[in-house]
Protein backbone atom coordinates (compact mmCIF):
# COMPACT_ATOMS: atom_id res chain seq x y z
CA UNK A 1 0.00 0.00 0.00
CA UNK A 2 1.03 3.86 -0.20
CA UNK A 3 3.20 5.43 2.60
CA UNK A 4 1.63 7.85 4.57
CA UNK A 5 3.65 11.14 5.60
CA UNK A 6 2.90 13.66 8.04
CA UNK A 7 3.64 16.95 6.60
CA UNK A 8 3.88 20.62 8.51
CA UNK A 9 1.97 23.11 7.05
CA UNK A 10 1.90 27.30 7.92
CA UNK A 11 -1.02 29.34 7.20
CA UNK A 12 -0.41 31.53 4.19
CA UNK A 13 -1.39 35.55 4.30
CA UNK A 14 -1.58 37.54 1.14
CA UNK A 15 -1.58 36.79 -2.25
CA UNK A 16 -0.21 38.28 -5.67
CA UNK A 17 3.58 38.57 -6.65
CA UNK A 18 5.03 40.44 -3.31
CA UNK A 19 3.88 37.18 -1.30
CA UNK A 20 5.19 34.43 -3.58
CA UNK A 21 8.32 36.31 -3.46
CA UNK A 22 8.57 36.38 -0.21
CA UNK A 23 7.77 32.82 0.25
CA UNK A 24 10.41 32.09 -1.96
CA UNK A 25 12.87 33.88 -0.47
CA UNK A 26 11.63 32.07 2.63
CA UNK A 27 12.28 28.57 0.83
CA UNK A 28 8.75 27.62 0.36
CA UNK A 29 6.09 26.24 -1.58
CA UNK A 30 2.46 27.87 -1.73
CA UNK A 31 -0.17 25.56 -1.41
CA UNK A 32 -4.14 25.40 -0.97
CA UNK A 33 -6.72 22.53 1.17
CA UNK A 34 -9.75 22.25 -0.19
CA UNK A 35 -12.45 20.02 -0.44
CA UNK A 36 -15.11 18.40 2.03
CA UNK A 37 -17.79 20.85 3.97
CA UNK A 38 -14.97 22.87 5.27
CA UNK A 39 -13.50 26.45 3.67
CA UNK A 40 -10.36 26.28 1.22
CA UNK A 41 -7.04 27.32 3.34
CA UNK A 42 -4.18 28.79 1.70
CA UNK A 43 -1.05 26.92 3.44
CA UNK A 44 2.79 27.62 2.51
CA UNK A 45 4.89 24.27 2.64
CA UNK A 46 8.54 23.67 3.05
CA UNK A 47 10.30 23.43 0.02
CA UNK A 48 13.28 21.40 1.31
CA UNK A 49 10.83 18.74 2.90
CA UNK A 50 8.93 18.37 -0.28
CA UNK A 51 12.29 18.08 -2.52
CA UNK A 52 13.21 15.03 0.63
CA UNK A 53 9.78 13.45 -0.08
CA UNK A 54 9.85 13.67 -3.44
CA UNK A 55 13.91 12.03 -3.65
CA UNK A 56 11.71 8.92 -1.31
CA UNK A 57 9.54 8.49 -4.58
CA UNK A 58 6.46 9.69 -3.07
CA UNK A 59 3.23 9.46 -4.83
CA UNK A 60 0.57 11.57 -5.90
CA UNK A 61 -1.33 8.88 -4.11
CA UNK A 62 0.40 8.88 -0.91
CA UNK A 63 -1.78 9.72 2.16
CA UNK A 64 -0.52 13.43 3.65
CA UNK A 65 -1.76 14.02 7.49
CA UNK A 66 -1.32 17.78 7.23
CA UNK A 67 -0.48 19.67 10.81
CA UNK A 68 -2.29 22.53 10.49
CA UNK A 69 -2.16 25.72 13.21
CA UNK A 70 -4.39 25.74 15.50
CA UNK A 71 -5.81 22.18 14.55
CA UNK A 72 -6.10 19.50 17.03
CA UNK A 73 -5.00 16.93 14.90
CA UNK A 74 -3.64 16.00 11.31
CA UNK A 75 -5.53 16.34 8.78
CA UNK A 76 -5.73 13.50 5.93
CA UNK A 77 -5.45 14.83 2.03
CA UNK A 78 -3.99 13.91 -1.41
CA UNK A 79 -1.87 15.49 -3.54
CA UNK A 80 -4.60 16.61 -6.16
CA UNK A 81 -2.67 19.26 -8.60
CA UNK A 82 0.34 20.79 -8.68
CA UNK A 83 2.51 23.13 -10.76
CA UNK A 84 6.28 22.47 -11.83
CA UNK A 85 8.57 24.66 -13.50
CA UNK A 86 9.34 23.13 -16.25
CA UNK A 87 13.01 24.33 -16.52
CA UNK A 88 14.47 24.49 -13.27
CA UNK A 89 12.00 21.53 -12.26
CA UNK A 90 11.14 23.34 -8.77
CA UNK A 91 7.34 23.07 -7.18
CA UNK A 92 5.38 26.45 -7.81
CA UNK A 93 2.03 24.90 -6.16
CA UNK A 94 0.17 22.37 -4.77
CA UNK A 95 -3.02 21.36 -4.39
CA UNK A 96 -4.22 19.40 -1.51
CA UNK A 97 -7.95 17.55 -1.44
CA UNK A 98 -9.15 16.57 1.79
CA UNK A 99 -10.73 13.12 2.53
CA UNK A 100 -12.02 11.06 4.92
CA UNK A 101 -10.49 7.60 5.70
CA UNK A 102 -13.79 6.15 6.53
CA UNK A 103 -15.25 7.25 2.48
CA UNK A 104 -13.64 5.87 -1.16
CA UNK A 105 -11.83 7.96 -3.16
CA UNK A 106 -11.42 7.85 -6.85
CA UNK A 107 -7.88 8.05 -7.92
CA UNK A 108 -5.64 6.83 -10.63
CA UNK A 109 -2.44 4.54 -10.21
CA UNK A 110 -0.02 3.40 -12.72
CA UNK A 111 0.08 0.12 -14.44
CA UNK A 112 3.76 -1.77 -14.39
CA UNK A 113 4.59 -4.68 -16.72
CA UNK A 114 6.77 -7.51 -16.01
CA UNK A 115 8.34 -9.79 -18.54
CA UNK A 116 9.12 -9.92 -21.76
CA UNK A 117 5.82 -11.67 -23.71
CA UNK A 118 6.29 -14.59 -25.32
CA UNK A 119 5.23 -12.93 -28.53
CA UNK A 120 7.69 -10.25 -29.13
CA UNK A 121 10.17 -13.60 -28.54
CA UNK A 122 9.02 -14.58 -31.90
CA UNK A 123 8.84 -10.74 -33.85
CA UNK A 124 5.96 -9.00 -31.87
CA UNK A 125 5.80 -5.35 -30.93
CA UNK A 126 4.48 -4.66 -28.29
CA UNK A 127 2.25 -1.86 -27.57
CA UNK A 128 1.29 -0.21 -24.10
CA UNK A 129 -1.94 1.63 -24.79
CA UNK A 130 -3.42 2.41 -21.23
CA UNK A 131 -0.28 3.26 -18.16
CA UNK A 132 -2.55 4.31 -15.70
CA UNK A 133 -6.28 3.09 -14.37
CA UNK A 134 -8.95 4.46 -12.68
CA UNK A 135 -9.95 3.12 -9.56
CA UNK A 136 -12.57 3.29 -6.42
CA UNK A 137 -11.64 2.11 -2.47
CA UNK A 138 -10.43 3.52 0.99
CA UNK A 139 -7.55 5.75 1.21
CA UNK A 140 -5.78 3.09 3.17
CA UNK A 141 -6.09 0.50 0.60
CA UNK A 142 -4.92 2.58 -2.53
CA UNK A 143 -2.25 0.81 -4.21
CA UNK A 144 1.00 2.28 -5.42
CA UNK A 145 0.51 0.59 -8.85
CA UNK A 146 -0.47 -2.95 -10.14
CA UNK A 147 1.75 -5.40 -11.58
CA UNK A 148 1.22 -7.19 -15.07
CA UNK A 149 3.16 -10.17 -15.75
CA UNK A 150 2.60 -10.07 -19.62
CA UNK A 151 5.50 -12.78 -20.22
CA UNK A 152 2.59 -15.52 -21.24
CA UNK A 153 1.06 -12.66 -23.87
CA UNK A 154 1.25 -14.80 -27.33
CA UNK A 155 1.26 -12.75 -30.54
CA UNK A 156 -2.40 -11.03 -31.61
CA UNK A 157 -3.13 -11.78 -27.51
CA UNK A 158 -4.29 -8.27 -25.54
CA UNK A 159 -5.07 -8.01 -21.78
CA UNK A 160 -8.12 -5.44 -20.49
CA UNK A 161 -8.70 -3.06 -17.95
CA UNK A 162 -11.00 -5.90 -16.74
CA UNK A 163 -8.21 -8.37 -16.58
CA UNK A 164 -5.93 -6.75 -14.00
CA UNK A 165 -5.42 -8.50 -10.90
CA UNK A 166 -6.47 -5.97 -8.57
CA UNK A 167 -5.93 -6.19 -5.31
CA UNK A 168 -9.11 -6.91 -2.18
CA UNK A 169 -11.51 -3.75 -1.44
CA UNK A 170 -10.33 -2.18 -4.94
CA UNK A 171 -12.80 -1.67 -7.89
CA UNK A 172 -12.37 -0.46 -11.33
CA UNK A 173 -13.25 2.63 -11.79
CA UNK A 174 -13.23 2.76 -15.74
CA UNK A 175 -14.92 0.36 -18.92
CA UNK A 176 -13.62 -2.90 -18.32
CA UNK A 177 -13.23 -3.30 -22.49
CA UNK A 178 -10.31 -0.91 -22.24
CA UNK A 179 -7.15 -2.17 -23.70
CA UNK A 180 -4.25 -2.06 -21.78
CA UNK A 181 -1.52 -3.59 -23.59
CA UNK A 182 -1.60 -5.89 -26.67
CA UNK A 183 1.10 -7.78 -28.67
CA UNK A 184 0.66 -7.12 -32.53
CA UNK A 185 2.01 -8.81 -35.17
CA UNK A 186 5.17 -6.48 -37.00
CA UNK A 187 4.02 -4.24 -40.24
CA UNK A 188 5.30 -5.19 -43.35
CA UNK A 189 6.51 -2.56 -45.81
CA UNK A 190 5.29 -3.09 -49.34
CA UNK A 191 7.78 -2.12 -51.58
CA UNK A 192 5.97 -1.32 -55.18
CA UNK A 193 8.01 -2.86 -58.40
CA UNK A 194 9.86 -0.20 -60.96
CA UNK A 195 7.38 0.14 -63.73
CA UNK A 196 8.77 -2.15 -66.65
CA UNK A 197 6.57 -0.90 -68.85
CA UNK A 198 8.14 2.16 -70.31
CA UNK A 199 11.24 -0.14 -70.56
CA UNK A 200 9.33 -2.50 -72.36
CA UNK A 201 7.76 0.02 -74.68
CA UNK A 202 11.33 1.23 -75.82
CA UNK A 203 12.64 -1.83 -76.75
CA UNK A 204 10.96 -2.22 -80.37
CA UNK A 205 12.35 1.34 -80.94
CA UNK A 206 15.87 0.02 -80.07
CA UNK A 207 15.56 -2.97 -82.62
CA UNK A 208 13.49 -1.11 -85.14
CA UNK A 209 16.47 1.61 -85.05
CA UNK A 210 19.23 -1.21 -85.55
CA UNK A 211 16.70 -2.31 -88.04
CA UNK A 212 16.66 1.10 -89.81
CA UNK A 213 20.71 0.79 -89.44
CA UNK A 214 21.06 -2.28 -91.22
CA UNK A 215 18.97 -1.71 -94.18
CA UNK A 216 20.89 1.50 -94.40
CA UNK A 217 23.81 -0.03 -94.51
CA UNK A 218 23.00 -2.76 -97.04
CA UNK A 219 21.56 -0.08 -99.14
CA UNK A 220 24.92 1.64 -99.22
CA UNK A 221 26.60 -1.30 -99.73
CA UNK A 222 24.55 -2.30 -102.78
CA UNK A 223 25.53 1.62 -104.04
CA UNK A 224 28.82 1.20 -103.61
CA UNK A 225 29.32 -2.15 -105.40
CA UNK A 226 26.65 -0.74 -108.41
CA UNK A 227 28.95 1.83 -108.82
CA UNK A 228 31.77 -0.38 -109.48
CA UNK A 229 30.32 -2.50 -111.70
CA UNK A 230 29.41 0.79 -113.94
CA UNK A 231 33.52 2.13 -113.63
CA UNK A 232 34.36 -2.10 -114.52
CA UNK A 233 32.29 -1.51 -118.10
CA UNK A 234 33.13 1.70 -118.76
CA UNK A 235 36.84 0.54 -118.85
CA UNK A 236 35.92 -2.40 -121.17
CA UNK A 237 34.29 -0.16 -123.25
Amino acid sequence: MLKEVNLDVEIREGAGKIAARKLKHANRIPAIIYGGDHPAVSVSVSKDTMEKLLREHIHENTIFHLNIPGSDEARPALIHDYQIDTITHRILHLDFLRIDMQTAVHVKIPVVLQGTPAGVKVGGLQEFLTREISITCLPKDIPESITLDISPLELHASVKAGNLPLPENVKLHMSPDTTVVRIVAPRVEVVEAAPVAAAEAAEPEVIAKGKKEAEEGEEGGKEAKGAKEVKVAKEKA
